[in-house]
């Protein structure tokens, strides 16, 4: 190939990745902003002007232009959209990992720890020294590491006196890395989202809103009686926990009020049918995810379960060696199992497609699967 042919080729590789980004950007503005009642607060803002405007309520009024994202691929600067502020006279450019939808609404913190400190340290050392074992480990993922042995060492005993590092959650931002060699990456962390929680990392809490980690310690809001592991129980995105029997009849009633589906204690809105959030209910494999999810991302629990596990993606595997396509798991029928075989006549499609199979992606890299338009 000629020097020529391989500039123009590489040239298409970065415009089809850029368009793809862009895209994205575009759509999590208009899907999670669409509307002049979508409220936007503004946070994690460190520069003099950045802090006067913390805390203060807005809306998204556009996104970022494919230059910002081309610049962002190059290390030059981020990718922002355009949110006009309560006071400001003009839209003040942000990123997005500044901008917390305000129907998020619930504990920062979530309430409590959950998890004793024993079982969140053997869970710890067994993601870290899984991560150890990554051939493809970043500056993020060392440092994860190292907050974690620190840690670890604090609670077993071996460090007496010396202060436990806080390591903040992953989607507070991370800076640009110059060279085409990181690109991608900094493509992708232009789509971080704000962080739902208090900015902290904090292993105890890994545990939240899991039914059968610590439900002794939660009482259902609906009656008041406390939440057992071994009773007909549910968690939801917004780390809250209930009785299935409580929690079915008062999302039903919502929907016949034509309202959309919320949790009873915080109101904070359902993207998904509750028979999907309970598919396959595996607490002690989520909590497993969420620590591994915390060594690809840096994301906190409260950035896992209220973003990523209100709608999750999930691997759509066509079972016949092509790659399988990345979809929301709210685009699968909620009968739909992880790990079941499935023929293509169930999704709607002919027999001769053959099957299918859906996965978690949470905890896993995606490097070798498509993504769906």
């Amino acid at each position: 190939m000629s020097k020529r042919a391989h500039a123009e080729s590489e040239r298409a590789q970065l415009e089809k990745v850029i368009g793809m980004i862009e895209k994205d950007f575009q759509r999590i503005v208009t899907e999670s902003f669409k509307s002049s009642d979508d409220k936007v607060k503004v946070v994690n803002l460190s520069s003099d002007f950045g802090k006067t405007l913390n805390g203060r309520v807005g809306r998204v009024v556009g996104g970022a232009t494919r230059e910002e994202i081309e610049d962002a691929y190059r290390g030059k600067s981020h990718a922002r959209a355009r949110v006009k502020v309560e006071g400001e006279n003009v839209p003040v450019k942000l990123r997005l990992c500044n901008i917390l939808p305000c129907k998020l609404r619930h504990e920062p913190d979530g309430g409590k720890v959950t998890l004793t400190t024993a079982r969140a340290r053997d869970l710890a050392k067994e993601a870290v020294e899984k991560q150890r074992l990554a051939l493809d480990q970043d500056a993020g993922s060392i440092a994860r590491i190292e907050a974690t042995d620190a840690w670890l060492a604090k609670v077993e005993g071996g460090n007496e006196g010396t202060p436990i590092p806080v390591f903040k959650c992953g989607a507070l931002g991370r800076p640009l890395t110059k060279g085409h060699e990181n690109g991608w990456e900094n493509l992708r962390n232009q789509l971080a989202p704000a962080c739902s929680g208090d900015g902290e990392v904090t292993f105890e809490r890994f545990g939240y809103g899991l039914v059968g980690i610590a439900g002794e310690h939660d009482h259902c809001v609906v009656c008041r009686e406390r939440v057992t592991a071994d009773g007909d129980t549910m968690g939801l995105p917004c780390r809250h926990v209930f009785h299935r029997r409580c929690l079915e009849p008062w999302l039903k009633k919502r929907d016949e009020e034509g309202r959309k589906p919320d949790c009873p204690t915080c109101r904070t809105e359902l993207q998904m049918s509750h028979e999907v959030y309970t598919a396959d209910y595996d607490c002690e494999e989520m909590l497993k995810r969420r620590f591994d999810e915390f060594f690809i991302s840096g994301f906190c629990v409260c950035c896992q379960s209220t973003v990523m596990e209100a709608d999750p993606q999930v691997y759509l595997d066509p079972l016949n060696g092509m790659p399988p396509q990345v979809v929301q798991r709210s685009q699968v029928p909620a009968r739909v199992k992880y790990g079941v075989r499935y023929s293509a006549e169930e999704f709607g499609g002919d027999e001769d497609d053959g099957h299918f199979m859906i996965t978690r992606c949470q905890g896993k890299g995606a490097e070798k699967v498509s993504v769906m338009a």
